[in-house]
């Protein structure tokens, strides 16, 4: 949300988490078995090959409806092919119609364990750059002129996004619109809790209230 300036961006608003939870029943196909973290990397190609789909769509500008609007007519389009997969090889995907609900009770500590060096590189990159969102919720110019990088910020930050929604879509499935309320619950809070003003703060506050 603050890299793109945009408080209705989310996994799902952009298409990302459909994209993964996609590329996760291709693989489902496939008379392959993967272990955890491989579909953690099968997920997260999915979520960066329906994130670059839409900048595409979008031709990486416009105004932040446009780009919200153009992810919720992908994800829809993308929901609605693995559905259709699903439907047509029931054999193959029976196992992942629980799954595919977002049902939290699946892997149980197991799963989360095995994911958590990923989901640890994830949050890392995003807290030390964590100095970088603060100037760059401050306008692209200010953060240039404050020496801030932020072609490369911006993807580095959105790697860890996606990587993070590879995670969690892998473990517990698509579930829809928490990566949207959490860190729009915590800038609000913000606003009485001065330090959640500091992304320091406010990505491991956000994680832990989407938990």
């Amino acid at each position: 949300q603050t890299m793109l300036r945009n408080p209705l961006a989310s996994p799902d608003t952009l298409a990302v988490e459909a994209g993964a939870h996609l590329a996760l029943v291709l693989v489902a196909l496939l008379p392959v078995a993967l272990p955890l973290p491989g579909g953690v990397a099968v997920a997260f190609l999915g979520g960066v090959l329906a994130a670059a789909l839409l900048l595409g769509l979008t031709r990486g500008a416009g105004s932040p409806l446009r780009l919200v609007l153009a992810g919720t007519v992908l994800a829809l389009a993308l929901s609605s092919l693995t559905s259709s997969l699903m439907i047509l090889n029931t054999q193959e995907t029976r196992g992942l119609f629980a799954w595919g609900a977002g049902s939290l009770n699946q892997r149980g500590l197991d799963g989360v364990l095995q994911v958590l060096p990923v989901i640890a590189a994830g949050l890392a990159v995003a807290l030390l750059l964590s100095r970088n969102l603060d100037l760059l919720a401050l306008g692209e110019d200010v953060a240039r002129g404050l020496g801030v990088r932020v072609g490369a910020n911006r993807l580095a930050l959105a790697g860890s996004a996606v990587l993070l929604t590879a995670a969690a879509v892998t473990i517990a499935g698509p579930i829809g619109f928490v990566g949207l309320c959490a860190p729009a619950l915590v800038a609000l809070a913000a606003r009485r809790v001065p330090p959640l003003a500091r992304h320091a703060w406010r990505i491991p506050v956000s994680a832990l209230v989407g938990i």
